[in-house]
């Protein structure tokens, strides 16, 4: 596992770099006709296969005949079922009224809903696995800085489960619910992650082509748990590793950028000892690939299930928890990262080094006001907070993958019909790497 370090890594982590045509007919109709006979109209219109009239009946401006449309039950039996999308539908009603331009709306909307979908897993409040549903959305449009992938492969991670059920670290649950929705989801779909195919491109992307195999990250906008999701082409994307299978890319990206992102900030460097709590699971598996390509003596603290798995991925020592507690055994480390919540600073400080660093993967606001504290008295250091998700992380572990030095853990695959299944043994809690999905 040790071998020679990428070019990308030499001398430790690389540093941060970083007119439409009138749609005037439409809403200049005359505004004396009756409300019911406006939404009539309204959905007529958005029916019709015909060429569109010089005056609209309905007289709306555009936002207020969707609105219309949308208020009234009348127009209701004329619409088929969709999600609420930005991509020419409203909440299972009506097409959207002006996102298509001139004589193309009446034939844009006479497709049936079957014709502009994809499968994708969508969920309507916080809850249990249960929650998530298989539906038939509107297919994403693509913008001109975006490419479209066909999603081959994408994962179940800690922040997909965490989202699901609104079940965020000590402090954030407030703050969780403004940013993603108070009472029920904003974002309907899930899905931080995923591995595809290149299936369109926006007219001003040159890094990729149709048919490109790709690996990347959604972001905080999620989406992946869907046949296809399009990403900015400057965005979390890279190229797919050809040595590496769907299901082992779409699990690149999560655990690998988050250990990059940590040890940049930690500062970890060759021959330093770092120990890893919570070695077996997504970011920890990933991280002692990335620790032990960079030159650290690396201490796996997992269950006993999971130490060989570990020691194949290069640990040079290994902790039982159930068995023996790190930070009463004497030991004392450089770095200790870690990636499940239970080593705060209280309990690793006595394990560090003077001038040691505690890497915080997962943390509660206490602990991120506690580091400020720590950081300005003593002499040791905490590096907490959410991860960066960069282009050039990505094609950094697509390197160590070609070159052998990285490969994610796969534990299990499901299909996207099961993904209650896969969300369900996440929260066990016992999940060795990842749990990948295939939207089979």
């Amino acid at each position: 596992m040790v071998g020679r370090r990428s070019a990308g890594l030499r001398g430790g982590l690389p540093q941060r770099a970083r007119a439409a045509p009138s749609n005037a007919w439409l809403h200049n109709g005359p505004r004396n006709a009756s409300a019911a006979t406006r939404v009539v109209a309204c959905a007529a219109l958005l029916r019709s296969a015909a060429p569109p009239p010089p005056r609209a009946v309905c007289g709306h401006s555009r936002r207020s005949c969707t609105a219309t449309a949308q208020r009234r039950s009348v127009a209701q039996p004329l619409a088929a079922a969709a999600p609420t999308t930005r991509h020419g539908l409203t909440r299972g009603r009506l097409l959207v009224a002006g996102h298509f331009h001139g004589a193309t709306i009446a034939r844009a909307t006479t497709m049936r809903i079957g014709e502009r979908a994809m499968k994708a897993i969508v969920y309507d409040r916080y809850g249990p696995p249960d929650v998530l549903h298989l539906k038939e959305v509107a297919k994403p449009s693509v913008k001109d800085d975006e490419v479209l992938v066909e999603v081959r492969a994408t994962t179940v991670s800690s922040a997909d489960v965490r989202l699901r059920a609104m079940n965020l670290p000590a402090g954030f649950g407030l703050i969780g619910r403004l940013a993603f929705g108070v009472f029920a989801p904003r974002r309907r779909i899930l899905g931080l992650e995923l591995s595809g195919v290149v299936a369109a491109v926006g007219k001003n992307v040159t890094r990729f082509e149709v048919g490109t195999q790709v690996f990347g990250m959604a972001g905080t906008g999620m989406g992946c748990y869907a046949e296809l999701r399009a990403l900015r082409e400057d965005g979390a994307i890279a190229k797919k590793p050809s040595n590496l299978s769907f299901e082992e890319a779409a699990a690149m990206s999560f655990g690998g950028t988050t250990a990059l992102d940590f040890f940049r900030r930690g500062k970890v460097t060759s021959g330093e000892r770092v120990l890893i709590n919570g070695a077996s699971g997504a970011v920890g598996t990933a991280a002692v690939q990335i620790a032990r390509h960079l030159g650290a003596h690396v201490t796996a603290v997992c269950s006993a299930a999971n130490l060989e798995l570990v020691r194949t991925l290069g640990a040079d020592a290994v902790i039982d928890y159930t068995k023996e507690d790190f930070s009463r055994n004497g030991e004392v480390y450089d770095l200790i990262m870690d990636t499940v919540g239970t080593a705060p600073f209280s309990r690793c400080k006595g394990s560090l080094k003077a001038g040691g660093r505690l890497l915080l993967v997962l943390a509660g606001l206490p602990s991120l006001v506690g580091a400020l504290w720590v950081n300005a008295t003593t002499d040791k250091k905490v590096v907490a907070g959410p991860a960066a998700e960069r282009a050039e992380d990505l094609r950094l572990l697509a390197e160590l993958a070609e070159e052998g030095k990285y490969r994610p853990v796969v534990d299990r695959t499901y299909p996207l019909e099961r993904i209650a299944e896969a969300h369900a043994y996440v929260d066990t809690g016992r999940k060795k790497g990842n749990v990948v999905v295939t939207p089979s």
